[in-house]
């Protein structure tokens, strides 16, 4: 899991490099898809343009994220970065219908297909999105580069499926392939964007996130000397990157002194078994103690 203090050192260059190389693959495809009349390319390019709207706004999310918090966004600018992945998911999911609608009037009013630049093309699509994933797994995997990653994986299996359609076509004249295929990466597409927009909505809901248990937590917590139990505990992320914590935890009537060790023993333990770098506890003396002692006193 990648954290807010290295995100601050991360240079990004893998989505320039994706961004550019995207770039030249939309208006390849644009042209190409014309010329040839395969929806199959066409639809990939306006599912191109999406991603490149989605790298730019991912290294916009990145670059405002690196920002230190202030006074007026005390948790400093993560957030963008889920309301990026918001934006990016839910005009993925309109594309994805869209294709879905042009393929079945293609079904009805079928066009002559060129199969021979659309398998040039699908592979030439293939070669550089490869490269794109390469220089993107290096980035790390914060909720909009996992994103943009996803897209671009599933971008070379549509690649590997048109050029399989375009040698079919090639040899059966079969044009009903080419709306078929733009159907199939339609849900690919779908099905990806619905899984990272319920992600992110559950972020934008400060839910438990994925892979953390309330119970457990609360569970080692009470192991810790000191603390005779913990409540009211909260966990959720600012980012897919950024877990935070809250609780209240009882101990006995000591010095603050004391109890501060006590904390850093907490924070410490959920640093190594959580990967929980921001917590915030709420101490409390515990009462049994306390009413024995003044008795006692």
């Amino acid at each position: 899991m990648i954290h807010y203090h290295h995100l601050k050192n991360t240079k990004k260059q893998g989505i320039n490099i994706a961004f550019w190389l995207t770039f030249f693959l939309f208006f390849a495809e644009v042209v190409g898809g014309f010329l040839t009349n395969s929806l199959a390319i066409i639809s990939d390019a306006w599912h191109l343009l999406s991603d490149l709207l989605a790298l730019a706004v991912s290294w916009f999310a990145l670059h405002q994220a690196a920002k230190p918090a202030n006074t007026r966004l005390t948790y400093g600018y993560h957030r963008l970065g889920i309301f990026a992945a918001l934006i990016n998911n839910v005009t993925l999911i309109g594309i994805s219908f869209f294709i879905i609608y042009s393929a079945i009037h293609r079904f009805f009013y079928p066009i002559e297909v060129k199969s021979i630049g659309m398998i040039f093309l699908a592979a030439l699509g293939f070669i550089i999105t490869s490269i794109i994933v390469f220089f993107l797994k290096r980035e790390g995997q914060n909720l909009n580069i996992k994103s943009a990653t996803f897209h671009f994986i599933g971008d070379a299996y549509s690649y590997v499926g048109v050029v399989i359609g375009g040698i079919l076509l090639y040899y059966t004249n079969w044009f009903w392939i080419d709306p078929l295929l733009s159907i199939l990466f339609a849900s690919i597409i779908f099905r990806g964007a619905f899984m990272m927009l319920k992600e992110t909505i559950k972020i934008l809901m400060e839910a438990v996130p994925e892979g953390y248990d309330v119970g457990e937590i609360k569970t080692s917590l009470e192991k810790i000397p000191g603390i005779h139990s913990a409540h009211d505990i909260h966990v959720w992320g600012i980012s897919a990157e950024e877990v935070m914590l809250t609780a209240h935890v009882v101990i006995d009537d000591i010095p603050v002194s004391k109890g501060y060790d006590i904390l850093q023993e907490a924070k410490k333990m959920l640093h190594v078994n959580y990967d929980i770098w921001h917590s915030n506890f709420q101490l409390e003396p515990n009462l049994h103690t306390t009413d024995l002692r003044t008795e006692l006193g």
